[in-house]
C-alpha cells in the first residue's frame, strides 16, 4: 500500500494540532487515508484525505445528530457500528484533489482551506 507524502502528512498533523482536532489513520481496510475530525454541538465534522493512486481525494463531511454525537460515537465504539441502528443526517462534498508532489507549505495552505470549507458546511 502506498504511503502518504511526508510533506502532506506533516501539513495535516500541524493544521489539526493547531486547531485541536483529532486525527485517525487508515480508518478502513480498503484505503490508505487520514481522517481529521472534530465535534461542534450536535455535529461531527470530518475531513478525509484518501490516497487514490496519482492524487489524494479530499472529502468533507458534516454529520448531524439529534443531540451530542459523543453519545452515539461512544455506543458505536462500545457495541459496534453494525449494532447501531441510528445514522446521522450526513452531507458530503468532494472538495479537492491534491497532487502528490507539492511542498509542505503548499499542502498546509490547501489543508487549512479544506478545514475552513468543512467548518462552513
Amino acid at each position: 500500500m502506498s504511503e502518504f507524502p511526508e510533506a502532506l502528512d506533516g501539513a495535516i498533523c500541524a493544521a489539526a494540532a493547531e486547531s485541536g482536532f483529532t486525527i485517525a489513520r487508515r480508518t478502513n481496510s480498503t484505503s490508505n487515508n487520514i481522517l481529521v475530525w472534530w465535534l461542534e454541538a450536535n455535529t461531527r465534522r470530518r475531513l478525509e484525505f484518501t490516497l487514490t493512486g496519482d492524487y489524494i481525494d479530499v472529502i468533507g463531511y458534516k454529520d448531524t445528530y439529534p443531540f451530542s454525537p459523543k453519545y452515539f460515537l461512544y455506543l458505536e465504539e462500545l457495541i459496534g457500528s453494525a449494532s447501531i441502528r441510528f445514522n446521522p443526517e450526513s452531507e458530503w462534498h468532494l472538495f479537492d484533489r491534491l497532487l502528490l508532489s507539492q511542498t509542505r507549505e503548499s499542502y498546509r495552505q490547501q489543508v487549512c482551506a479544506c478545514i475552513e470549507f468543512v467548518k462552513n458546511m
